[in-house]
């Protein structure tokens, strides 16, 4: 079956403009002959559907890509707070193990008497 001058054009339209490329590139370009009956239409309309999905998925996965980031700055964030309180909290632990030390030295001194009275007594 010999190609009519229209299903020529179309096709040489499809291919010297690059409609692969320019849509590789982000673009989305309008194809010629979706409204065709014939095979050409059809594949027409096919790859005009095609493109059209993979537009729709690509702007999800963008949507999601920037949810994503937001999360995991917000991660950093609590990361970063997290530390921070750990921080804080190994310093306590420091301070009191020191007081400990001292109370232990200041009853090892003092008989225990002496020292609970120390210890409890109202000014």
């Amino acid at each position: 079956m010999k190609a009519s001058r229209a299903d020529r054009i179309v096709c040489r339209q499809f291919f010297q403009q690059s409609v692969p490329d320019r849509f590789a590139q982000g673009e989305t370009p309008q194809l010629n002959g979706l409204e065709r009956a014939d095979e050409i239409g059809k594949l027409s309309r096919s790859l005009d559907y095609m493109m059209r999905q993979i537009q729709h998925k690509e702007e999800a996965l963008m949507a999601q890509n920037e949810e994503l980031h937001a999360q995991q700055d917000e991660l950093m964030m609590q990361q970063e707070e997290l530390q921070e309180a750990l921080s804080k909290m190994a310093e306590n632990e420091r301070y009191l193990e020191k007081k400990n030390r001292f109370v232990l030295a200041l009853t090892s001194t003092w008989d225990k008497g002496s020292f609970r009275r120390a210890l409890f007594r109202t000014p």
